[in-house]
């Protein structure tokens, strides 16, 4: 069971003592508890209430960025290593930062994380005042240039086939062991 969510009509605004308030966060929030108020915090108040914004695009982009990236490394290792051709992703600094940042400019959400500390009761059941409230932001870094508006940005994502090389043909095993006990000898293939 994951953690839950709140529904997409969500809005949490900060008040301000002029009177306008300021809509830091809209859209969908998974909501999870914790004691400490950071991972290996041993001092201080305890269970806090964080919410956190989700961007599934940028999760999912980032994730396919990933996956093509190890792809390609074991696409390099298995063509030198057992002669096998393979697929090369090239991908550009702009695409994977547009993996990244684009969802967040998009989302317009000036906070990605709230962190609450839960109310405490004192002993003659009041509630103790002064809970510590933090905000983490999104963060955007100014030399990435947004697509206008309306505009669609495609990723460039080149596939180049690699094929075998002369010196693919027969891997370099300077071992004199075999890979696995029934493997013939001078065998490098996995």
């Amino acid at each position: 069971m994951g953690p839950p969510q709140l529904d997409n009509k969500t809005e949490i605004n900060l008040s301000r003592s002029f009177g306008r308030s300021i809509e830091i966060t809209a859209g969908r929030m998974l909501t999870y508890l914790h004691k400490q108020k950071s991972p290996g915090s041993k001092e201080g108040p305890q269970w806090y209430v964080s919410m956190t914004g989700s961007l599934p695009d940028q999760d999912l982009g980032v994730t396919l960025m990933i996956q093509r990236a190890v792809s390609s490394l074991w696409s390099v290792s298995r063509r030198r290593y057992t002669a096998e051709p393979g697929e090369v992703y090239i991908m550009t600094p702009l695409g994977v930062q547009d993996a990244i940042y684009a969802p967040i400019a998009a989302s317009l959400n000036v906070v990605r994380t709230l962190g609450l500390e839960l109310p405490k009761q004192d002993l003659d059941g009041e509630i103790i005042r002064g809970q510590e409230h933090e905000l983490y932001g999104e963060h955007v870094p100014k030399g990435w240039i947004e697509a206008k508006k309306g505009d669609f940005r495609e990723s460039e994502i080149k596939l180049i086939h690699l094929p075998v090389r002369q010196k693919d043909k027969r891997p370099i095993n300077p071992s004199r062991r075999s890979l696995l006990p029934f493997s013939p000898d001078g065998s490098s293939r996995v």
